[in-house]
């Protein structure tokens, strides 16, 4: 009885701001809803599910938002890991300053840093092409966020951008937790420089790189708020994501029902994601 006490208040507010809103999604998703049809919700079943996988413009935003979260995420693995080793080996007075600056973009809201990089980008006004102008590698300014290829490039772009700081955070995190016995023992044996990288420093920050992976590949997949700011999806729907998507059936085709089916398959899939991740830290040892 005390055990259920204690957890009773915990089980409450999970209901609230999770099960319950779950519950209106599923309720919404099997019944046909439109915003400009209030109080009428005829139950339809499974066809808004059946509608979405049989739309080509829905497949064409799951290959977007794979190619996005894919090539996103590792370029911030990358990156992070990188931008981790530089800030851990600086030994100077001015440490704590240079690792705040680099958290900076990861600090601003996406919001911010998408029209940031919306201003940045411009095609007549923007910083990228005056100094690419200006250095003579492009001769005329190039349509960043208006060419298909280009879009969805500076968008990975922007969120490498501004995402890397996180993964190079939880990368710090686990250097610093590394014993430097270790290396001392690994340098008996000949494992120095580039060696010891791939033989101690990956094997040893595995649990927290596997970490950000879950969280920005959830992330990734959820990706709404720096796309639509930047390009809305366009141009001609080449990098409009699952998220975005919905959002247009939602307030362009009024469809509740459908945006509900859309939402849904969005978290199953970062739901799926997540298990997998937990399941390989798991195997790790890492849990």
């Amino acid at each position: 009885m005390r055990n259920a006490a204690l957890w009773a208040p915990g089980l409450a507010l999970l209901a609230a701001v999770f099960a319950l809103p779950l519950a209106e999604a599923v309720w919404t998703s099997l019944h046909q809803v439109w915003l400009q049809r209030p109080g009428e919700a005829p139950f339809v079943g499974v066809e808004n599910f059946a509608l979405l996988l049989a739309s080509e413009r829905f497949w064409a935003a799951v290959r977007h938002t794979g190619l996005f979260a894919v090539t996103s995420v590792a370029l911030e693995l990358t990156l992070g890991v990188g931008l981790a080793l530089v800030m851990h080996r600086t030994r100077a007075r001015g440490r704590a300053l240079v690792r705040g600056a680099a958290l900076v973009p990861w600090a601003l809201p996406t919001v911010v840093a998408g029209l940031l990089w919306a201003w940045i980008l411009h095609d007549r006004h923007g910083v990228a092409n005056h100094l690419l102008v200006s250095l003579g590698a492009i001769s005329t300014p190039l349509v960043w966020l208006g060419e298909p290829a280009l879009a969805m490039s500076s968008i990975i772009g922007a969120d490498v951008w501004k995402t890397t700081p996180f993964v190079a955070l939880i990368a710090l995190a686990g250097l610093q937790s590394i014993d430097r016995g270790v290396y001392e023992a690994g340098s008996l044996d000949g494992a120095t420089g580039w060696r010891a990288f791939v033989h101690l420093t990956l094997p040893l920050l595995r649990p927290a790189l596997l970490v950000a992976l879950l969280f920005r590949t959830v992330d990734a997949v959820r990706v709404f708020d720096l796309v639509y700011v930047l390009t809305r999806g366009g141009p001609g729907g080449s990098t409009e994501t699952v998220s975005v998507l919905t959002y247009m059936i939602l307030f362009q085709e009024l469809d509740v029902g459908r945006a509900s089916a859309a939402g849904l398959l969005t978290g199953a899939a970062a739901g799926a994601v997540a298990l997998v991740y937990l399941r390989v830290l798991r195997w790790g040892g890492a849990s």
